[in-house]
C-alpha cells in the first residue's frame, strides 16, 4: 500500500528534475502560498521576415471587466499544436497581469475580469507551440500597457 502512495510522487519527482534540451523549469510555491504552478523557459528566437510583432490595447468592457485585444502579425495561431514541438512562426499567447500569467489564448481577444480597484500592468507575449516566449535578440516579444480598474 505504501507503494503505491509513493510511486506518484517518485514519478512527480523525477519528471520535475529531468533534463532536456529547450526543458521548463517548474516550480510549486510554499506551503500557504497560493500553490499555483509556474515555468519559466528559455526564449527562442524568432525566425522570419519579418518577424512576428503583438501590440496590446485594453479596454472597459460595457458590462464587466476589460477586453483584451492582442494585434498580432506574423504569427499563425495553433491551438491544435499547443505543447507539442515547435513550428517555427506557430504559437500561441500568454496574458499576464502584474506579472502573472492569467491565461493561455489562441486568438486576438480575452476578456479580463476581477480585477482589485487600482492600477494594473496587462502584458501579453508571443509564445511557442511548446510554450516558450519567441524573442528578438533575447528579449521576449510583448507588448504591454497599464490600466485603471475600479
Amino acid at each position: 500500500m505504501r507503494t503505491l502512495i509513493l510511486l506518484p510522487l517518485i514519478v512527480f519527482a523525477l519528471a520535475a528534475c529531468g533534463s532536456r534540451e529547450g526543458s521548463t523549469t517548474t516550480h510549486l510555491h510554499a506551503a500557504g502560498d497560493t500553490a499555483h504552478m509556474h515555468s519559466m523557459m528559455e526564449p527562442l528566437e524568432a525566425t522570419g521576415d519579418p518577424l512576428p510583432t503583438v501590440t496590446v490595447t485594453v479596454t472597459p468592457d460595457p458590462v464587466s471587466g476589460f477586453n483584451v485585444h492582442a494585434d498580432v502579425e506574423h504569427l499563425v495561431w495553433a491551438p491544435e499544436s499547443a505543447g507539442l514541438d515547435h513550428v517555427a512562426g506557430e504559437g500561441h499567447a500568454h496574458v499576464y497581469v502584474d506579472g502573472e500569467k492569467v491565461a493561455r489564448i489562441y486568438g486576438e481577444w480575452y476578456h479580463l475580469t476581477g480585477l482589485a480597484a487600482g492600477s494594473h500592468e496587462v502584458t501579453v507575449s508571443l509564445n511557442a507551440n511548446t510554450h516558450a516566449p519567441y524573442a528578438v535578440d533575447g528579449a521576449p516579444i510583448a507588448d504591454s500597457v497599464t490600466i485603471e480598474a475600479g
